[in-house]
């Protein structure tokens, strides 16, 4: 019987640990455990990582693992960071014809806009911080799913590209897989 090779069992650790955390219903209220599949989830894909540091060529398979934890978290309630809802408002407030800079989402002006996504905006008193250049993205993102998934979904396709260019900056200079490796498994950039 063969057995299991070190970077496929900590791909399923990885892979039941980010499970494990995609069915806690509250991060902050279960802190505790959260944290733990966390660091399990990282020490897997530190090991993943390890396995390969002889490696040239990251296995295609460790790129889906790396496409699937990111769809994962499509599915899963925004918890642990509210900051796409201020981008979600801010972009229909510019569809709408207003300045977020000049109005800060508790502004009577905007009131007629007031929504669930307005609701859980932190800091409603207070006006813009993004650069216009930012605002457009949201103003765009907001034009064609104005809901947290379609955020989130942007934001795993870029993160997607930044592995798939990890990749293959690694390869095109002759390093290791590792890099990639850790990238496309650890918990940070799949969570955040």
């Amino acid at each position: 019987m063969d057995r299991p090779k070190p970077i496929s069992a900590a791909i399923w650790i990885a892979l039941a640990a980010a499970l494990g955390l995609a069915a806690l219903p509250d991060l902050r209220a279960g802190a505790a455990p959260a944290v733990g599949l966390m660091a399990i989830w990282g020490l897997a894909a530190c090991a993943a990582a390890w396995s390969l540091r002889g490696a040239a060529i990251l296995p295609p398979a460790l790129l889906l693992v790396g496409l699937a934890l990111r769809g994962l978290g499509l599915g899963v309630e925004v918890q642990l960071s509210d900051d796409l809802f201020r981008y979600l408002w801010e972009g229909k407030v510019l569809l709408a014809g207003a300045n977020p800079f000049l109005h800060p989402p508790d502004d009577p002006v905007l009131s007629p806009l007031r929504d669930a996504i307005w609701s859980s905006v932190n800091h409603r008193a207070v006006s813009t911080i993004y650069p216009p250049g930012a605002l457009l993205l949201f103003r765009a993102v907001s034009a064609v799913a104005y809901a947290p998934a379609g955020w989130k979904l942007l934001s795993g396709a870029c993160d997607f590209g930044v592995l798939l260019l990890l990749t293959a900056i690694v390869r095109g200079r002759g390093g290791r897989a590792w890099a990639p490796a850790l990238y496309a498994l650890h918990p940070l950039p799949v969570l955040e």
